[in-house]
C-alpha cells in the first residue's frame, strides 16, 4: 500500500510541476514551488504533532470556517432573491 501511495505522490508532484512550468514559464519560480510542495505538509504535520492536535481536527476546523465563515450574515451587496434575467426573448 505504501509504495502505491508513494508512486502516486511522485506522479502528482510531476504533474503539478508540469502545470507550473506551462503556466508560469519561469524555471526559478517553478523550482521554488516544487520544493515547497512536499515541505509544506511535512511542516504542518510536525507543528500539529508538536502542539498535540491532529490533522483531522485541523480539517474539521477548516471546513467549519469555510462553511460558516460569513457568520450567517448576507455578504455585502447580496440579496435574498436575486433578479432573474431573461436569456432568450
Amino acid at each position: 500500500m505504501i509504495p502505491l501511495l508513494e508512486s502516486a505522490g511522485y506522479v502528482g508532484r510531476l504533474f503539478a510541476v508540469i502545470v507550473l512550468i506551462v503556466f508560469l514559464r519561469e524555471l526559478r519560480v517553478t523550482t521554488l514551488i516544487a520544493t515547497a510542495i512536499p515541505f509544506s505538509p511535512l511542516m504542518t504535520v510536525t507543528v500539529l504533532s508538536f502542539i498535540g492536535d491532529s490533522l483531522n481536527l485541523l480539517s474539521l476546523m477548516g471546513l467549519m470556517i469555510a462553511l460558516h465563515g460569513h457568520g450567517g450574515r448576507q455578504p455585502i451587496g447580496g440579496r435574498d432573491d436575486p433578479p432573474r434575467e431573461r436569456v432568450w426573448p
